[in-house]
């Protein structure tokens, strides 16, 4: 029971010091820019990264939408029973192969 209590306590040690050490850095970061050309810079800098990150965003919304309207569109063309048929058909035409080739002497198309 003490075991467990002591690694209580260094965990939220560890996590008060994790936190201090944010508060200091983000201090750091305020007294970094306090010249306005530095802060403008930073500004701009954090607004080109916004725009990439909502250009990849809309990319990746893009290229969903894109993958859903075709998909949508082969599952039209393309009714459930038309693929079981062509299924159906290619297992037929593998069957006649391995016959045709059995009938020859040859060997089997699917090994043994």
């Amino acid at each position: 029971m003490i075991i467990i209590g002591l690694a209580s306590l260094c965990l939220s040690q560890n996590m008060r010091i994790n936190a201090m050490i944010q508060i200091i850095r983000d201090n750091n970061n305020i007294n970094m820019y306090s010249n306005p050309a530095e802060a403008d810079a930073a500004k701009e800098k954090m607004m080109q990264e916004k725009l990439q990150r909502e250009k990849l965003a809309g990319d990746k919304d893009v290229a969903h939408s894109n993958f859903e309207s075709e998909s949508a569109a082969y599952k039209l063309v393309i009714t459930p029973y038309e693929r079981e048929i062509y299924v159906i058909t290619m297992i037929k035409i593998k069957i006649n192969e391995h016959c045709d080739r059995l009938a020859k002497g040859e060997e089997s198309t699917f090994g043994q």
